[in-house]
């Protein structure tokens, strides 16, 4: 195991919050990596929990050469490609980081 292991699963374990989910008015979904972000929001969408998807994400540094769109386009297309119709979506794809994208 990685010798990080411990501190990641106690943030992991605070951050998680065992909460079920509950109805909102949107799902907004922050830059990453990771493309099963849009496949998560599809699910919620379908799920009924939000009529409105938002997608927050440029090019991070994260992502900078990973992608040849901003993360939220990436995303975007993802959930159209699972069924999420593109009036339910809404792109702010010009962030760099978190703190960018509530500004």
């Amino acid at each position: 195991m990685s010798r990080y292991y411990d501190q990641v699963l106690t943030v992991w374990n605070y951050l998680k919050l065992q909460q079920s989910l509950k109805p909102t008015d949107a799902i907004l979904l922050l830059g990453s990596s990771d493309l099963r972000v849009g496949e998560r929001a599809a699910e919620l969408y379908h799920q009924g929990i939000a009529p409105l998807v938002i997608f927050s994400g440029g090019v991070g540094r994260m992502t900078d050469g990973l992608f040849d769109q901003p993360e939220a386009e990436v995303f975007a297309k993802i959930a159209m490609d699972c069924g999420v119709p593109h009036h339910a979506i809404l792109q702010e794809a010009k962030s760099t980081n978190s703190g960018e994208n509530i500004v």
